[in-house]
């Protein structure tokens, strides 16, 4: 069964197949030199209050732009969800990294978890071989940290932009 919770920009390299949608989901246009989306205001909204430690709200969506490929996945976060390459669990929602060259990379199978608790976005290593860094920290395993928007994550040698938007719908 294929992964269950993303979408890629048509420009990049994954297969459709590979990093499809269950939640809410959009396209943006890319911007990979800056290591950002350039996003388009009148589908989502960046506040204020999203760039304060922590605010992840009902409303709050997460975008994920990985680096170098400038591909992207955004995600509502109704479910847990784990980074990794290879993988499936009917417990949570999966994010099949495998088409990203994860393994080059060193992301391992089950990598890293996003979990939404409350307001908070949250972040937890899950044992993996080459680590979960959050702006340059490396996680202890099992450890679990808030993320807030604009962090950059990496995992192994992989990086991730975080990016938090408000959906004016969903």
């Amino acid at each position: 069964m294929p992964p269950k919770n993303s979408r890629h920009h048509p420009a990049s390299q994954p297969s459709e197949s590979s990093l499809q949608s269950r939640s809410y989901s959009t396209t943006f246009p890319l911007n990979p030199s800056s290591f950002a989306p350039d996003i388009d205001l009148s589908t989502h909204m960046a506040t204020e209050s999203l760039r304060k430690r922590g605010t992840f709200t009902p409303m709050t969506n997460v975008i994920l732009q990985f680096a170098p490929t400038g591909t992207f996945v955004s995600s509502a976060l109704d479910k847990p969800l784990i980074l990794g390459r290879g993988i499936y669990t009917q417990t949570y929602d999966t994010l099949d990294l495998t088409d990203l060259d994860a393994d080059r990379y060193g992301v391992s199978r089950q990598h890293c978890l996003l979990r939404r608790h409350g307001t908070h976005l949250t972040i937890t290593d899950l044992d993996s071989s080459n680590g979960t860094f959050v702006n340059n920290m490396r996680l202890g395993p099992n450890q679990e940290h808030v993320l807030a928007h604009n962090d950059r994550l990496t995992l192994g040698e992989l990086n991730v932009l975080v990016i938090f938007t408000t959906a004016l719908s969903r």
